[in-house]
Order: C-alpha cells, then structure tokens, then sequence
C-alpha cells in the first residue's frame, strides 16, 4: 500500500513548514546556558563563538528587564509588568521577532 500523494489538493502544512535549516541550531542557548558559558570558560567563549559578544549583551539586557519586573509591578501596576515580561522574546524564536 502507497502512502498519499499530498502535493496537489488539501491542506499539507509541510509544504508551509520550514526546513530545519533554515534557523541555526540554538541547543544550550538560553540565559543560563549563556552564563554557564561565562562562568566556566570566559575567553574562550568570547574568542571562539562569533556570536558571544552579542548573546552576552542580550542576556545581561534580558536579566535587567527581568530584574526590573517587581519594581515595574509594584510602581505601575501588574500590566505594565505584563507587557515588559512578554516583551522578552522566548528561546528558539526567529530573529527580529
């Protein structure tokens, strides 16, 4: 028995996905995974990843948003707190987004 031929009617939304490739491979990224880098080995990370200047900044950026949440809460109100931590973009999200 053939499997279905799904190219030319339906809805296939794996025509729509977008292959693995298409956004970098991102495992161990994140504000811990980004600290522990620093931690643990700081010139190598900074010499030997293109991209450590920029994510270190980003995590420092990121963990003083989050720090400021409890001052933004309790000065403004638990919506503005709202809008700051849904501000921070989640891991694995594209760029720009």
């Amino acid at each position: 028995m053939s499997e279905p031929n799904n190219s030319g009617s339906g809805n296939n939304t794996a025509q729509y996905r977008p292959s693995p490739s298409y956004w970098p491979d991102d495992s161990g990224s994140g504000l811990f995974a980004i600290y522990k880098q620093l931690l643990t080995r700081p010139y190598e990370f900074m010499v030997t990843e293109r991209m450590a200047p920029y994510d270190t900044l980003n995590a420092l950026a990121a963990t003083a948003a989050l720090a400021s949440v409890p001052f933004i809460w309790h000065r403004f109100g638990r919506g503005y707190a709202a809008i700051v931590v849904m501000g921070l973009p989640a891991k694995g999200s594209p760029p720009g987004l």
